[in-house]
C-alpha cells in the first residue's frame, strides 16, 4: 500500500517520500470509472431521466446523483461490475443544474465524473411575475432596506427597484433585498419590475415612502494607477473614488506623507507628483465626503525608475553556469544580470555564435540549450538596459561530454532528461529524499517548473491548483541547481477571496492574478453568498509583493468566480498574462 502526504513547512508545500507495507491479500484501491451525466437538457414541470455508464472490477454498489455537490437521491443501478444508473427528477425552475454521479464500490473506493451543466428551459411561459408591491424598514440612520415581493410559475430571474422613476440596479437572488442609501430626507416613490426565466415582466404597484438621513458611510476609494514611474519625470496618479451623498475633497500620499490635495471630476481624483531618486515608493488616497467620513484606498507600490537618459553605465553580467553539459542532452543556462535602471534584454553566446534572447527573472537571465557535439565550448552573455547600454559578461569554458560514457552516468542523464523533458510542459518537480530526510529537509520542496522553479507560498495556494502530488517529477541536484528561483505561484483565480493580515480590505482574484477589492458586504453576499466570510484566506504581509491590484469589484455584475476560475487552466497562464 502507497501512503502519500504533504507536509508545509517555512511557507512551502513539502511532499513525503512513499514507502512500501506488505498486506497479506490483495486489497482493492481502484475506483470506479463513471461517464458524464445524460442528457444536458430539460424542461421545467416535466420528468427527465438521467443516467450514467459505470464499471468496476469487484462491482459498484451504489451511486449519487450530486446538483452542485449537493446529493439529490440514490440512482437506480441496472448491474454490479458494469452497467446503467437512473434516476428521474423533475425540475422546478429554470436554473440550471451541475450534475454528475458518485459511484462507490464493494471496497468503499469513490469517484464522481465530470460535472456537465444542465440547461432548463421554460417551456413555453408566457405569464408575467406577480409583483405584489415592494415593503420597506429602516436601517441604519443612512440606510433604508426593501424588499420586494414576487413570484412565478417559472422561477424569478431577476427583479429592478426605481426609486423616483431611477433605477437603482438589478437584484438576481432570493430574497430580493435592496439597500438604498438616501442622499437627503424627504419622500421618495418606490415601485419594482421583475422578469422570468421566459422573460416575461411584470411590474409592480407605485409605494411612497418618507425616508431619514444621517450620512455615516465613509467614501471608497480605489488603488492608485499607474505602477511606475521615472524619477525626475512628472506622473499623473488618479483612482476612482464615490459616496453616497459625493466626495468633497481627496488627498494623494507618497510614503503616508500628504502630498496635497487632488483634482476631482466624474468619479476619478488625480494628481501630478515628481519622484526624486529611483527605488520603490508607496501610494494611496485619502477622501472625505461632506458629513467628514474619512475613506482610504489600499496602498500600492509604485516602482520608481532612474532617468534613462542620465544613465551611463551598463549592465552587471555574472558568469554563465553550469560549466558542464552533455551532448544531445537539455540544459538551462543562466546568469545573473542587474542594473540600476533595469535590464531590458540578454543574448546567450556558445563559441562566439548568438543562440537567442534570454528569458529575464527576478535578476537571472535563463536559456534552454541543447549540445550537438563533445568538446570545450566559450560561452558568455550580454545583456541590454533602459539606456541602451550593453553589457558583457566573462566567458567561460563549457565542458561538453560524449552521452556514451559509464552505465551510471547513463541513468542519471536519462533521468535529468526525461525530467527537463517533462517540465517543458510546465510541471511540478522536487528532490529525491534519501532514506532519513527531516520534515525541514529541502528534498521535500515542490516547485511549479517552467524554465525557472516557482515556489507555492503555502499548501492553500497549492490546493486551487492541483489536487494532489500525482503529477510530481523528481529531479536531479544539479538539475535543480540550473532552474533559477522565479515568482512565487499565486491564488487560482476566482477560487479564494483574500486578505493581508494588516489590511482590512477583502480581495477576490481577478482572471490575471490581481487582487480586485469587495467593495461591501452586500456585494459579497450577492456574489459569495451568505458564508462569504468563510471563504477568505489570509495572506502574509510578506507576499504582498507578489500581486499586482485591480478594479474595485462595486456590484454582482462586477465579478463572476465560476467564470474567472474557468478562464484559467493552469499556472503557465498566469506568467504570460
Amino acid at each position: 500500500m502507497n501512503i502519500r502526504r504533504f507536509t508545509m513547512v517555512l511557507g512551502f508545500v513539502f511532499l513525503w517520500s512513499t514507502a512500501s507495507v506488505p498486506y497479506a491479500h490483495a486489497i482493492d484501491f481502484t475506483e470506479p470509472t463513471v461517464s458524464k451525466v445524460t442528457p444536458i437538457t430539460a424542461t421545467y414541470g416535466a420528468a427527465t431521466t438521467f443516467s450514467v455508464t459505470y464499471s468496476d472490477g469487484v462491482g459498484v454498489t451504489s451511486c449519487r446523483l450530486l446538483n452542485g455537490g449537493v446529493n439529490m437521491g440514490t440512482m437506480t443501478l441496472s448491474g454490479t461490475t458494469t452497467g446503467t444508473a437512473t434516476y428521474s427528477y423533475t425540475p422546478t425552475s429554470t436554473a440550471s443544474l451541475s450534475l454528475r454521479a458518485r459511484c462507490t464500490d464493494a471496497a468503499g473506493n469513490y469517484t464522481a465524473g465530470t460535472a456537465v451543466t444542465v440547461t432548463v428551459s421554460a417551456a413555453g411561459d408566457t405569464t408575467a411575475p406577480a409583483v405584489n408591491g415592494v415593503s420597506y424598514a429602516a436601517g441604519p440612520s443612512d440606510s433604508v432596506t426593501f424588499t420586494i415581493n414576487a413570484s412565478d410559475a417559472v422561477g424569478i430571474s431577476s427583479c429592478t427597484l426605481y426609486v423616483d422613476g431611477v433605477s437603482q440596479g438589478a437584484v438576481t437572488s432570493e430574497p430580493m433585498l435592496y439597500t438604498y442609501h438616501p442622499s437627503a430626507a424627504g419622500t421618495v416613490s418606490v415601485y419594482a419590475t421583475c422578469v422570468d426565466a421566459a422573460g416575461n415582466t411584470g411590474t409592480g404597484p407605485t409605494a411612497s415612502v418618507a425616508v431619514t438621513y444621517t450620512d455615516t458611510t465613509d467614501p471608497a476609494v480605489g488603488v492608485l494607477t499607474p505602477t511606475t514611474a521615472t524619477a525626475g519625470s512628472a506622473v499623473t496618479f488618479s483612482a476612482t473614488v464615490s459616496d453616497a451623498v459625493g466626495v468633497a475633497s481627496c488627498a494623494l500620499y507618497i510614503d503616508y506623507v500628504s502630498q496635497g490635495a487632488m483634482s476631482i471630476s466624474s468619479g476619478i481624483a488625480t494628481k501630478s507628483y515628481t519622484p526624486s531618486t529611483a527605488g520603490t515608493i508607496i501610494s494611496f488616497a485619502i477622501c472625505l465626503d461632506a458629513a467628514g467620513n474619512s475613506g482610504t484606498g489600499t496602498p500600492s507600490s509604485v516602482t520608481v525608475s532612474a532617468a534613462a537618459a542620465s544613465d551611463a553605465t551598463a549592465p552587471s553580467v555574472g558568469v554563465v553556469t553550469p560549466t558542464t553539459a552533455t551532448v544531445g542532452t537539455e540544459v538551462i543556462f543562466s546568469v545573473s544580470a542587474s542594473d540600476s535602471v533595469g535590464v531590458t534584454s540578454c543574448s546567450l553566446y556558445i563559441g562566439g555564435v548568438s543562440q537567442g534572447g534570454m528569458n529575464i527573472v527576478s535578476g537571472s537571465a535563463i536559456k534552454a540549450y541543447t549540445p550537438s557535439a563533445a568538446g570545450t565550448v566559450s560561452a558568455y552573455v550580454t545583456c541590454v538596459d533602459l539606456a541602451g547600454n550593453t553589457g558583457t559578461g566573462a566567458a567561460t569554458s563549457i565542458t561538453i561530454s560524449s552521452s556514451s560514457t559509464s552505465t551510471t552516468t547513463t541513468t542519471t542523464t536519462a533521468e535529468e532528461s526525461s525530467a527537463v523533458e517533462e517540465a517543458a510542459h510546465n510541471t511540478l518537480i522536487k528532490l529525491a529524499c534519501g532514506v532519513i530526510a527531516y520534515a525541514t529537509d529541502p528534498c521535500h520542496a515542490v516547485y511549479y517548473y517552467d524554465g525557472s522553479r516557482h515556489a507555492f507560498p503555502n499548501e492553500k495556494v497549492f490546493f486551487t491548483w492541483y489536487q494532489d502530488f500525482d503529477d510530481v517529477i523528481v529531479v536531479t541536484d544539479d538539475f535543480m541547481a540550473s532552474a533559477t528561483l522565479g515568482k512565487n505561484v499565486t491564488y487560482h483565480p476566482g477560487t479564494r477571496m483574500v486578505k493581508f493580515i494588516t489590511v482590512r480590505t477583502v480581495y477576490a482574484v481577478g482572471e490575471s492574478g490581481e487582487l480586485r477589492a469587495v467593495a461591501s458586504e452586500d456585494v459579497a453576499v450577492s456574489i459569495w453568498g451568505s458564508d462569504w466570510n468563510t471563504q477568505i484566506d489570509d495572506i502574509s504581509d510578506a507576499f504582498f509583493g507578489n500581486y499586482e491590484f485591480g478594479e474595485a469589484i462595486d456590484s454582482t455584475s462586477d465579478f463572476d468566480p465560476d467564470a474567472v476560475e474557468a478562464s484559467v487552466t493552469n499556472i503557465a497562464e498566469m506568467f504570460t498574462k
